[in-house]
């Protein structure tokens, strides 16, 4: 008769642990299911592909501004790729011997969004040319800022391009006049540009 009683509880412990076992599995089935369909539903809202224009004002030791354009891919609402990031600086005192065009490609990350806006960050890279002096280099930005509304955002963007260029002059002689003869050098030079940016996504 102990035994019996003994054997009934060791069974009932079991279903009872069994059932448990059960229902912890269907709970963690339905919180992933959940968690689909939130993300789901954020995709549905989504979209793949944005446009958007920049416009920035800031430094490079004198006032410089700068235009630009971009193609955004996003893979999801807080992570996005630059597909391509077409660019230019310029300063206004020496608009024609100061333009620099860029284009970048980089990463895109959102923090989620509280009451009702978001912060941002970037990181792009690619390759950009000193036209007036005819020299291209590697360049790269990286930034963050605030999502004001779902297509006005404001921000801080730094840029920096640093490469080599030549040029070409005339030596003077030992009598202290120049020689007929055209002589080629290089010269190093760096971008530096801290800028308030703001833009705008269609």
């Amino acid at each position: 008769m102990l035994l019996k009683k003994k054997l009934t509880i060791y069974l009932i412990n079991y279903i009872n642990l069994y059932i448990l076992m059960i229902m912890r599995k269907l709970l963690c089935l339905l919180s992933l299911l959940f968690c689909c369909l939130v993300v789901k539903a954020q995709d549905d809202d989504l979209k793949r592909n944005q446009l958007a224009v920049e416009a920035g004002v800031g430094g490079t030791g004198v006032t410089t501004v700068d235009l630009g354009v971009r193609w955004q891919m996003n893979f999801h609402p807080n992570v996005a790729w630059d597909v391509v990031t077409l660019k230019t600086l310029v300063a206004p005192d020496d608009f024609g011997g100061s333009i620099m065009p860029q284009v970048m490609t980089g990463l895109h990350l959102t923090y989620p969004k509280f009451a009702g806006m978001s912060a941002y960050f970037i990181g792009r890279a690619g390759y950009g040319y000193w036209i007036d002096k005819e020299a291209g280099a590697f360049c790269f930005e990286i930034g963050g800022g605030i999502n004001v509304t779902k297509h006005i955002y404001v921000g801080y963007a730094f840029s920096h391009q640093k490469g080599s260029y030549d040029y070409t002059y005339y030596k003077k002689g030992s009598g202290g006049k120049y020689s007929g003869t055209l002589h080629t050098a290089s010269a190093d030079y760096k971008c530096d540009y801290h800028a308030f940016r703001i833009g705008y996504y269609f």
